[in-house]
This record gives structure tokens, sequence and C-alpha cells, in this order.
């Protein structure tokens, strides 16, 4: 099979299209549309993708959520235009029979694009196809997109498949998170500071200055360390600047910014407690899954994909986009070393539901329905 991407930058998407190609290893080929961070991490794991265009930059600002449609749709027509021979002569040089499409502008691509009637599309769902994330036009137009493009519909999470129409047979299966966050963890010093981490890319739907309101809120006298890790992607670079703003005026504990970071699980593991704070429901979270599975302490907005991860006592969820509800969630396992320890316990076995092997195998029965159907 060949999966297809529209960008290269490391977005949730394309790093859990990294570990399934990883995990897939010779059964799964990647085509990008350009060069970029996520092709030099996919060589970097012994996978050469196929680049696609030769001229990507005109469509970004064409098919942005601040454009038109029409506009959108006459700069992607161009595109697949210029992809076409690539793409085909990627399936070809490939045999594959199966194109996974990673993001709804692939999957619009390759409907565009006249693939040959033997092969067969498979759409990853990985964002929520209603507002805020999109607008009702938009929205009508993603879901029309999934129904034409997709042979077989596949959603990280029972939220995101809520979003589709009702008449798509949508299947769920969570994205592929790393081995490595399923291995021992490291323990945390008994009777130290707690560490409380704020990890995901930085944007304002991310929610950062609630948690930095939160730790403002805490209970006087209650010691903690914050840590805000991540990189401003796609273009944040204001709502940096009101990150870093608010962390230099802490009245309380300083956070400490760190911006990027390679080694997560290593990151994880020096601390306590993780915070997730999406001011919107998050499709999946892939760090909350990361974090138990680590052993730590989640903290999470009581909406989307979280909600169905954090179950019975796995951890705690708070009300979205509200610091006092965050804070009185952070008194409560801040103060209780025991309790710590008795969530991170349970979030461990919780995350077993969510490991590579049964995340691949959810997404290989997907594709083996899918050709046996076709034959």
């Amino acid at each position: 099979m060949l999966a297809l991407d529209h960008s290269s930058e490391l977005g949730g998407a394309e790093i859990g299209l990294g570990h399934l190609a990883a995990e897939l290893g010779g059964r799964m080929a990647v085509a990008l549309l350009r060069e970029g961070p996520f092709a030099e991490r996919l060589r970097e794991r012994g996978t050469e993708p196929f680049l696609l265009d030769p001229d990507p930059g005109a469509v970004a600002d064409a098919v942005g959520r601040e454009a038109s449609v029409l506009s959108g749709a006459t700069a992607l027509l161009r595109q697949a235009a210029r992809i076409r021979p690539r793409l085909l002569a990627a399936l070809a040089d490939t045999g594959a029979d199966v194109l996974v499409c990673n993001s709804l502008r692939s999957a619009v691509l390759a409907a565009l694009c006249r693939l040959p009637r033997r092969v067969r599309c498979v759409v990853m769902v990985r964002d929520g196809l209603r507002p805020p994330y999109l607008s009702p036009v938009r929205a009508a137009a993603a879901r029309a997109a999934v129904a034409v493009a997709g042979h077989a519909v596949v959603a990280n999470s029972a939220w995101t498949a809520d979003t589709l129409r009702p008449s798509l047979r949508v299947r769920v299966a969570p994205p592929v998170i790393g081995r490595e966050f399923f291995t021992e963890p490291v323990p945390r010093p008994a009777g130290a500071v707690p560490r409380v981490l704020l990890l995901g890319r930085i944007a304002r739907w991310k929610g950062q200055l609630v948690g930095l309101a939160a730790a403002e809120l805490v209970r006087p006298g209650l010691p903690f360390a914050l840590t805000v890790a991540g990189g401003a992607w796609f273009g944040e670079d204001a709502y940096l600047a009101e990150v870093r703003a608010a962390a230099r005026a802490a009245r309380g504990p300083r956070p400490e910014l760190l911006g990027h970071v390679t080694d997560v699980r290593s990151l994880i593991d020096a601390h306590d407690v993780v915070l997730h704070t999406s001011t919107v429901p998050e499709p999946f979270g892939q760090v909350v899954v990361q974090a138990m599975a680590r052993g730590r302490v989640i903290v999470a907005a009581d909406a989307g994909g979280p909600a169905e991860i954090v179950t019975g006592g796995t951890g705690r969820l708070y009300r979205p986009g509200d610091p006092r509800s965050l804070a009185a969630v952070l008194d409560e396992v801040l103060a209780d070393e025991r309790l710590r320890h008795e969530l991170g316990t349970r979030a461990r076995v919780r995350a077993d539901a969510f490991g590579p092997d049964r995340a691949v195998r959810a997404f290989t029965d997907v594709v083996d329905a899918l050709q046996g159907a076709r034959s």
C-alpha cells in the first residue's frame, strides 16, 4: 500500500503515519508533496518518501481556512494535475493497490487525480469535520470529499467519527503511538516536589494560556514546578509571543519554556503530571496516551478523544477552557503523592488499549477487508 500526506511538517497526523509505516515495514510506502521535517524523519527510520509536487508553495495560501472555497478548489485542481503523473508512477513502482490518504487534503487530491480503478482509497479522518474546526460550508464540502474519495473511512476516535455523515461506514482506529512509550517507565523520586508538564504544539486552540492561568490559581503554599514544551509549527508565532509573555508575568512558580523537544519520552519521565489543555474537542490526543503509558497522571479537558481515553479513574478531567476547574484538579493531585501513584498505575493499564499492536491491527483489518471485498 502507499500512504499519501499533503504535509511534511511534524503534526500529529504525520507522527502517527510515521509510526504506522515503521510498524508495517515494507508493506507501506509513503508519498509526500514536498521536502520537510517529516520527510527527513521518514528517512531516518529507513523509509525514502516519494516527492510528488515540484511547485507546492502556491497552494498553501489558496487552501487556507481564510481563503474562499472557490480559490481553494482551483488551487487543488491545478495541484492534482501536477502530481498525478508522479502519483501514478509511485503506485506502479510499489505495486500498491491501496492508497491511504492521511489527511483530508490528500483525499481530495486523490479524488481529483482519477486513479486507476484497481486502486482503493482508505481515508484517515483525524480532525473534526464540523465547527469550530471548519465553517459549515467547508465542513459539508469535507464530508462530501470523504464520501467520494473513500472506499473505506477510518476515524481516530468515536468523537471524530460522529462528525461524519451517518450514512458513511466508519471504522475507529487510534493512531499508532511509538513503542518506546510502552517500555518500563522511570519512577519519579519519592517526596520530590511535583513537576507538571504542559506538552503540545503551540497553538491557540491547544490552550497553553489556560494551563498558565490555572497554575496561577493553584492553592498558595502548594509547591510544584511547571514546564511548557512544544513548537509553533504552523504560523502561530503571535500566540507563542503571548505564551512567553504570560510565563514571564507569572506570580507563582516561573514556568520553564522549552520549545520543541525531540525526546518526548524522557521529558514525560521527568514529570509527575501531564496537562492536556485544548479549548475545543481534541479529536484524539496522542500526548494523553503517551503520558498514561509512562505511568504519569494525565489531567485532560473533558471533551473529544481524551474523554474517551481517560475513563474509570485513570486520570482526571476538567471543564475545557476553564482555568479554575483545572486548578481545582491540580490542587487535588499535587497535594497527594499516593493519589498520583494510584492514578499513574491505572493509567498504564488503560494505555495498553491504545498500544501499537492493537492500533496496527485495527488499521490492517480495514485494509484486509477492503482487499478481500475486491477480490
